[in-house]
């Protein structure tokens, strides 16, 4: 039932709007804050920061959804990240759900999807290295998605080195924590 609302509503409220406004915005940020399963935030993240984006939407919908294909050129605010996708990326970054860590069988997926996150996150606080909710959204994946980010610690301490913003410390030292704790568990 999620799956539809991600595909029919959110995606093309998200990938084939020049610019999302405010209204649109709360459309998506209520809907994803209203509840949806963790498999249709994991669909809404694998779209939006997969390289295989499109292909599962063929499976979901009864209808040819034209979304941007993955050879043609994103929309700029997909990239290039203003408020409005910042929001979007820490509501979904603040939900409960769970990415498979890198050592289960849909590592490849998961993987692809926080190093694609990883690398959108690490060139928007290059460009907007004030911004607190960029480094947030960092802090969130080393809280509540932690487990899923055990493999990414070094890569998430150096984007947060780049940030100008206050959390960041905050955010280095949880790192710093977790590689200890895995240190122990190795």
């Amino acid at each position: 039932k999620s799956k539809s609302i991600v595909y029919g509503l959110l995606l093309p409220l998200i990938m084939e709007s020049s610019k999302i406004g405010i209204p649109q915005l709360e459309v998506i940020t209520r809907t994803i804050d209203g509840g949806l399963d963790d498999d249709s935030i994991v669909a809404l993240l694998t779209e939006l920061f997969s390289d295989s984006r499109t292909s599962a939407s063929a499976i979901f919908l009864p209808f040819p959804l034209t979304l941007q294909s993955s050879s043609s050129p994103l929309p700029q605010h997909l990239t290039q990240w203003d408020d409005s996708m910042i929001e979007i990326v820490f509501t979904l970054i603040n939900q409960n759900f769970q990415i498979e860590p890198s050592h289960t069988s849909a590592s490849n997926q998961s993987q692809s999807i926080f190093s694609k996150l990883l690398f959108y996150l690490s060139s928007n606080i290059e460009r907007l290295p004030k911004h607190p909710k960029l480094c947030q959204i960092l802090m969130l994946l080393v809280t509540k998605h932690a487990n899923s980010v055990m493999d990414k610690l070094e890569e998430i301490r150096e984007i947060a080195e780049k940030s100008k913003a206050f959390i960041r410390k905050g955010v280095i030292g949880r790192v710093m924590y977790l590689v200890i704790e895995r240190g122990k568990k190795e």
